[in-house]
């Protein structure tokens, strides 16, 4: 779907007074995609992966009764500390890769408990796709205007 004429001209040239426009456009013109995104829970467990938009909070001892707020901003404690309270690979976005090993490709952390998938899209850099097949990663990739 394209973009809205008014959207795209916010992002070509955003200050904060077209911030607050466009976000009051969206909770009217999109509610029900904002309201669908509501009802969603804050993670995806199954037998191997946990699957959650930042992270989980490596500091609490029982993960799954952390703050709402880690499951959706929590950054720095989340990817610099090893997960200690499951044995389940946490997949995650909302942190760049970039900013987790300096490139835009999925980042897999050394100790094996970690995959970031954040390629960076929002800011011209990679969509990444990781496929879990068979026991194994696959990871695919566009650019911003590329076809795959």
């Amino acid at each position: 779907m394209p973009l809205p004429e008014r959207l795209f001209f916010c992002i070509q040239d955003f200050g904060w007074n077209d911030y607050i426009l466009l976000k009051e456009e969206i909770r009217q013109k999109y509610k029900h995609h904002l309201d669908f995104l509501s009802s969603l829970p804050l993670y995806r467990e199954t037998e191997e992966h946990i699957f959650v938009h930042a992270g989980i909070n490596p500091l609490i001892e029982d993960w799954k009764r952390q703050l709402p707020y880690d499951f959706i901003w929590i950054r720095g404690p989340f990817y610099t500390n090893p997960v200690v309270s499951t044995n389940k690979t946490v997949i995650f976005g909302h942190t760049s890769t970039m900013d987790l090993h300096d490139s835009e490709e999925i980042w897999f952390s050394p100790q094996g408990d970690k995959i970031g998938v954040d390629g960076g899209c929002a800011y011209g850099q990679h969509l990444n796709c990781l496929e879990i097949s068979g026991g194994e990663y696959i990871t695919h990739f566009v650019r911003n205007g590329e076809k795959p």
